[in-house]
């Protein structure tokens, strides 16, 4: 196993907490990401998701 394998489970934390901390830091920029839908579906998720 690779090391990325071997700390999987620490990137995903790190990318947790990533997450949370800009969400604190800059909410206005994930506000306008999240209002970008189209018929009660957010673009940037099926943008991801397809």
């Amino acid at each position: 196993m690779g090391l990325f394998e071997r700390l999987l489970s620490v990137w995903v934390g790190l990318g947790i907490f990533a997450g949370v901390g800009l969400g604190l830091w800059v909410p206005g920029l994930f506000q306008s990401v999240a209002s970008l839908e189209f018929a009660h579906v957010n673009l940037v998720v099926a943008a991801f998701i397809w």
